[in-house]
């Protein structure tokens, strides 16, 4: 299978909050390659996650900002883009990049399994594994 293909398919179909999600996931699993000044960035995004109404557009815009400075462009600051960016830069960074494209696609299969049947319609989702 194509998992980066099937990966770039499944987040083009995706509500924004889930891309960035997925891109936190994926950023995580290579954190320790992550300039410390663009950490602030990945932690403003998981607090926006937990509530958007909990961060400044102007903060994020900062820690975006930071992040590029250090050329963490993945740092899933400016999510859209992360989360194709910080699968691709994970892949790259593991020893065996068929297996960690198969273990993000499997929990971006996870998560998308979890949407509700209307959110599936809404989306256009239809997955078979």
């Amino acid at each position: 299978m194509h998992y980066r293909v099937e990966l770039e398919r499944l987040l083009n179909r995706l509500p924004h909050k889930l891309i960035v999600e997925f891109a936190v996931y994926c950023v995580n699993d290579v954190k320790e390659l992550i300039p410390k000044k663009a950490l602030p960035a990945l932690e403003l995004t998981e607090k926006w996650l937990k509530n958007p109404l909990s961060v400044s557009n102007k903060e994020l815009s900062d820690a975006t900002n930071a992040a590029y400075a250090t050329n963490a462009t993945y740092a899933a600051a400016n999510a859209a883009h992360a989360a194709a960016n910080a699968a691709h830069a994970a892949a790259r960074a593991a020893k065996s990049s068929e297996k960690k494209q198969e273990q993000y696609y499997t929990h971006l299969f996870n998560m998308i399994t979890n949407l509700s049947e209307l959110e599936k319609v809404i989306y256009n989702i239809n997955i078979i594994k």
